[in-house]
């Protein structure tokens, strides 16, 4: 059941988008990239955000010609959220 979990989430994420794509390492960038092809992604769905860690990852994205929303500071998964939460509260800047 967990192979066909992943394929039907892939699928439905492929039809619906989502909101936000976080990502917490530059490699996590590029396997991500390989799967679903991140600026094809962007154009599909203009709306989806995107959540770097930092400015490392944030190279893996800019290398890729995708450009991140926010990105935390300090580089931990609790700031990235907090830049998430202040960006949707709209006191965030892309």
């Amino acid at each position: 059941p967990g192979q066909l979990h992943r394929f039907r989430l892939a699928g439905l994420f492929r039809d619906e988008g989502a909101d936000w794509l976080t990502f917490c390492s530059a490699s996590s960038v590029k396997h991500f990239h390989d799967f679903y092809h991140l600026p094809s992604l962007l154009k599909k769905f203009s709306s989806l955000k995107i959540a770097s860690i930092g400015p490392e990852t944030t190279k893996a994205l800019k290398a890729l010609r995708v450009a991140a929303t926010v990105e935390a500071d300090p580089y931990t998964v609790q700031s990235l959220l907090d830049a998430m939460e202040k960006y949707e509260a709209g006191l965030g800047s892309r």
